[in-house]
């Protein structure tokens, strides 16, 4: 067999024996420059390779995923398949068919590559006329995405180099090693993740932003709870009913005061204080609060809209359901400082010299 070399914007490249990732195969969709889907095939080795990518991808994702029983070589050769697909919407058969009238619709002018169909389509995903396939598909694929950071296309263009600056080599490292197995670029998306405030290319703050909102709207979109918390979300039946809510069924546990393990505990205390953090990440609050923020905190910026919603809650305008959903937040945000974002701000010195082993 012969060896081909394809290196794509993630910075990843694959030397694969006999294939070239990224190339369109037999079996899979003919389109023109645009992407519009011309004519396809939906059987053949492309289909299996498909498969066989999807099931690479799911050993990361704990919550009741197969686990992967691929060889490395084969697992790290689909993923790079994977890594290629995320960029040109035209490499990834499945997408491409599902979304081909929603793109023609929505997406138009938008040209493939650096995964700026994705994108936009994703921004349409709520609109009218939006079809249900396309709409499963690309639920399907952020899911996927969500296991590893080198399928983001937009994390390795804008993120890469706050990662470089923020998080451990090792880490970094697993971002641009071809042969890193699947999973292993999700420290380096943690590490940036912790960094919110911190980051300093704009472009992967607002990227971090609206992909961290999307997670707390869906665990199923949060790979590294999941993993963390596999034992405690397998233990309660209620939370394998809905994973997509898998976080706000775990924290439920621990406001029943029942155990979690260590590392699924320290997860969820995290998450819990970062949608503390900012409005759009307190699911209850972007539910039951939109107009409040809209008309009475909208010069507001998000790390401080809760404060703005307090100090604003007796206003005969106020509505009720934000009321309960904001005295909801303060009943759990008193028994912690750490999640009442401005007094932990303003008295962070204070707190450091007067209260000093104090739990928060």
């Amino acid at each position: 067999a012969t060896s081909s070399k394809a290196t794509s914007s993630t910075g990843i490249s694959s030397k694969v024996d006999g294939t070239r990732f990224g190339r369109q195969s037999s079996d899979e969709a003919n389109m023109d420059e645009d992407g519009n889907i011309i004519g396809r095939n939906g059987n053949g080795a492309g289909a299996v390779a498909r498969r066989l990518a999807y099931r690479s991808l799911l050993a990361p994702n704990a919550a009741g995923g197969a686990v992967a029983t691929l060889l490395p070589s084969c697992a790290a050769a689909l993923f790079k398949r994977h890594a290629e697909e995320s960029e040109d919407i035209r490499f990834n058969y499945r997408l491409a068919v599902s979304c081909a009238l929603d793109k023609r619709l929505f997406c138009r002018d938008v040209k493939p590559g650096r995964g700026d169909v994705v994108r936009c389509l994703e921004g349409h995903m709520n609109d009218n006329g939006f079809t249900t396939v396309c709409h499963s598909e690309l639920q399907r694929w952020a899911i996927l995405r969500s296991n590893d950071p080198r399928l983001d296309p937009r994390f390795m263009r804008d993120c890469v180099a706050d990662a470089t600056a923020m998080c451990p080599a090792a880490q970094v490292q697993a971002l641009v090693d071809p042969y890193a197995p699947p999973g292993a670029g999700l420290p380096a998306l943690e590490c940036i993740r912790r960094s919110l405030p911190r980051l300093r290319n704009e472009a992967c703050r607002r990227h971090m932003m609206r992909t961290t909102a999307a997670m707390f709207a869906d665990s199923r979109l949060d790979a590294a709870l999941l993993v963390a918390c596999k034992a405690d979300l397998g233990r309660v039946p209620a939370c394998r009913i809905d994973v997509s809510g898998s976080l706000t069924c775990l924290q439920g546990q621990l406001a029943k005061h029942q155990e979690l393990t260590p590392r699924c505990k320290a997860l969820v205390d995290e998450r819990t204080r970062l949608a503390a953090s900012h409005f759009d990440f307190n699911t209850d609050l972007v539910a039951h609060c939109a107009a409040e923020r809209a008309s009475l905190c909208a010069h507001a910026p998000g790390d401080k809209v809760m404060d703005c919603l307090a100090d604003a809650r007796n206003r005969p305008d106020f509505g009720a359901s934000c009321k309960e959903a904001l005295s909801r937040f303060m009943v759990v945000a008193v028994g912690d400082v750490r999640l009442l974002t401005s007094l932990q701000r303003d008295c962070a010195r204070d707190i450091g010299a007067l209260c000093a082993g104090v739990e928060p």
